[in-house]
């Protein structure tokens, strides 16, 4: 299990994606990394709205992480199309998000737990997209965040990114590989404790994970 990174923002300027994309697809190339392209040019070079079904921009796929979404709304918002395809198939079903955020640095662990059900604002989980590098070495992690940092200097706006890694501020690699060493033994943990537990609604997952986060500062103590 790998570090994930966490990301959000907009194209600038909708005449910029042909050059954008020129740029990316020069760098997955030199990088032997694959790639799909969606529409490369907006209509008369200006966002669209209302939203429409188009998706502009290119899916980056690297060795061993999941792919980085380069993909953009008619209105140029960084989204991912495949989940906003699946939310759109169930949009009459119901669904409950529950967001878990575990400190590992706190000396209190105590999880951060937030419910949004399905009047949630759904765009917005379509909108804020995360990579896990799973089985990538630790310097393709941090290669693939400097790339959105490089990439949003020139071509965002609004953008924001959360590394799991704290890259750069982490003054080494192996402060970094320590950090993965600390998350994977959680999720070792949190597995060995699922296996088993009969989990049938978002209240027995809470219910779990607040067990599960004393565990942790047992184990931390």
């Amino acid at each position: 299990m790998g570090m994930t990174f966490h990301y959000k923002g907009r194209l600038r300027n909708a005449n910029d994606l042909p050059r954008f994309l020129e740029e990316v697809e020069d760098i997955a190339n030199i990088l032997n990394w694959p790639y799909d392209v969606f529409e490369s040019t907006y209509p008369i070079h200006q966002f669209v709205s209302p939203i429409n079904d188009q998706t502009y921009g290119i899916i980056v796929m690297p060795p061993d992480s999941e792919p980085i979404y380069l993909t953009f709304d008619s209105e140029g918002r960084l989204f991912n199309p495949n989940l906003k395809e699946m939310l759109d198939k169930n949009q009459d079903g119901e669904f409950k998000v529950i967001t878990i955020h575990i400190d590992l640095n706190e000396d209190e662990i105590s999880p951060i737990i937030r419910e949004d059900d399905k009047d949630a604002d759904q765009m917005e989980i379509i909108y804020s997209l995360s990579v896990t590098t799973e089985n990538a070495e630790i310097e393709t992690h941090a290669k693939l965040v400097e790339l959105l940092k490089y990439l949003s200097k020139t071509y965002f706006e609004d953008f924001k990114i959360i590394d799991e890694t704290q890259y750069p501020n982490n003054k080494s690699m192996d402060d970094i590989s320590h950090k993965l060493e600390d998350i994977n033994r959680m999720i070792e943990m949190f597995q060995d404790a699922m296996e088993g537990k009969d989990i049938n609604s978002p209240e027995d997952f809470i219910k779990f994970i607040k067990s599960f986060s004393q565990k942790l500062k047992k184990n931390k103590e």
